[in-house]
């Protein structure tokens, strides 16, 4: 699908606002994941992605083809734990060295604890594995594990380690890794200057404490550190970490816990790190990257911070201060991410949560559109010609139910039901409303059809009317439904063919309508 980020030229001789559209595609590289948790490229074409359930997968970027990787050590899968970041050493072309984060369970007592581990990547094969990481953080839940490694510019690993949720008042105390972030070298020793080495009654891999559930961890060029950690019933938080330093949780936070009770009611203390942003309400951060791609200029010097809750992914811009607004991106895609990823040709790849989960891929598409002072809006297709399309086909205070029983029973043998599922936001919905105007697919609608649009809003608005044709979700607009007199979808492996309207001519729709006329 097609998607767009805006923004305005004022020009000073006009009142007039010219939209200039910078156009990006999705393309789903990868279907099937099986809770998709981490990913990080070993080359510019192949790329390792881990499955929370304890998979390691090498997909080719060129070829498609996907190799499961062997030779992992024990997972222990359970709610949030499992198999989680994967981090490409440097210097993988000569080292060949891989590190991974993943749940472990300790075998004398039941309970389970955050690890980490190295290996050797030789083909399909993992060999070496030694674990230089076992967080003193044990836990018989299976909740806020951190999980996630950067590597540091001084050849370092800042790996995070959760609360474990039932264990938050120990982030507070520097004898275990419950809320931490811990430092250490690539082979699990500490660093000489670590801050908590040799202070009494305190883990000398720690570099920072008083985190909840850190799950985005990043290190900018001139060496500033950026994290942000899930906050309860809101306090998501963004914070700029210092060796040594106490980010507060739980005795300060913007958040509630879920019950709605008050955790603290403090939101500052005296010692204790202020966040550079917080959400209330939250949106549930995952990963974070901090972009510096040319695909996308636009976005250059931004965080860029996917979330799950929020199905959205957060451009905040950040150039040695942070933005206090941020631009949502991507919502049109209706996906929890679980993780982001810049691709050194500045694409950006994009893993979705879950058990279906996805590995999707975010490209620049230039100049599609044009909005003209008077409201004209002229798309320029892939091919040379051009197509006038109306700016609202659907009638968004229009009541859907009333609509689509008006459509139904007007249908007969001879004449289908062409369910349009959009919004006036979207121009691949637009395109598609101004094909149904050109002679020849006219033709066609006139003799066999039907057509009835539905505005569905952002994802939020009359999902029951798909859901009556057994669509229990719409993985992006417009959605085509072809319906028969008895009710029946006839086109239903194909209803999101149009999600890429202006990468198609007319006669594609000409084409593909024809294909439904003898049920």
């Amino acid at each position: 699908m097609l998607k767009n980020f805006i923004f305005f030229i004022f020009l000073s001789s006009s009142f007039g606002i010219y939209s200039q559209q910078l156009d990006y595609s999705s393309n789903t590289l990868l279907d099937g994941l099986n809770q998709p948790w981490g990913m990080d490229l070993i080359s510019e074409n192949k790329i390792l992605i881990t499955e929370k359930v304890g998979n390691l997968k090498l997909l080719d970027l060129s070829s498609g083809e996907v190799q499961d990787i062997k030779g992992l050590p024990k997972i222990h899968f359970r709610n949030q734990g499992g198999l989680s970041e994967i981090k490409v050493s440097p210097n993988f072309k000569e080292d060949k060295t891989i590190f991974f984060s993943y749940t472990s369970l300790n075998l004398v007592d039941g309970t389970n604890t955050l690890a980490v581990s190295s290996a050797s990547l030789n083909g399909e094969n993992l060999e070496n594995v030694k674990e230089i990481f076992r967080a003193k953080a044990n836990r018989r839940t299976g909740a806020h594990y951190g999980a996630k490694i950067i590597f540091l510019r001084d050849g370092t690993l800042l790996i995070s380690s959760g609360d474990g949720f039932d264990h938050r008042e120990k982030a507070q105390f520097l004898d275990n890794h419950f809320g931490k972030l811990i430092r250490i070298n690539k082979d699990g020793s500490v660093p000489d200057d670590n801050p908590f080495v040799n202070v009494d009654g305190s883990l000398e891999d720690i570099f920072s404490y008083g985190h909840r559930n850190p799950q985005g961890l990043i290190q900018l060029n001139d060496g500033t550190i950026i994290e942000h950690e899930h906050g309860p019933f809101g306090g998501d938080e963004i914070n700029i970490i210092g060796p040594g330093k106490n980010y507060g949780w739980p005795a300060i936070t913007y958040g509630r816990d879920y019950s709605g009770a008050i955790i603290s009611p403090f939101t500052k203390m005296d010692g204790m790190e202020q966040p550079v942003k917080y959400w209330v309400p939250s949106i549930a951060p995952s990963g974070m990257i901090y972009y510096t791609g040319d695909a996308f200029p636009e976005w250059k010097n931004s965080l860029m911070i996917s979330s799950l809750k929020a199905k959205k992914v957060s451009k905040i811009s950040f150039n040695n201060r942070i933005s206090s607004s941020e631009d949502n991106l991507f919502q049109e895609l209706n996906h929890r991410f679980r993780n982001i990823l810049q691709h050194p040709n500045g694409n950006i790849f994009l893993l979705t949560d879950g058990p279906r989960g996805k590995l999707i891929e975010i490209s620049p598409l230039k100049n599609l559109e044009i909005v003209t002072p008077d409201g004209i809006t002229a798309f320029f297709l892939r091919n040379p010609e051009s197509l006038q399309v109306p700016a609202k086909p659907y009638d968004i205070s229009a009541d859907a139910d009333v609509l689509l029983k008006n459509a139904l029973d007007s249908l007969n043998k001879n004449k289908k039901l062409l369910l349009i599922l959009g919004g006036n936001w979207c121009p691949d919905c637009r395109v598609l409303a101004g094909m149904l105007k050109s002679q020849n697919v006219k033709e066609v609608i006139e003799k066999n059809y039907v057509v009835q649009h539905i505005d569905v809003g952002r994802f939020d608005k009359n999902l029951h009317i798909p859901k009556k044709f057994g669509i229990e979700k719409l993985y992006g607009v417009p959605t085509v439904l072809v319906i028969d007199q008895d009710e029946d979808v006839l086109n239903s492996p194909f209803i999101e063919d149009w999600t890429t309207a202006r990468t198609k001519k007319p006669e594609d729709l000409t084409d593909y309508l024809s294909r439904w006329i003898e049920g």
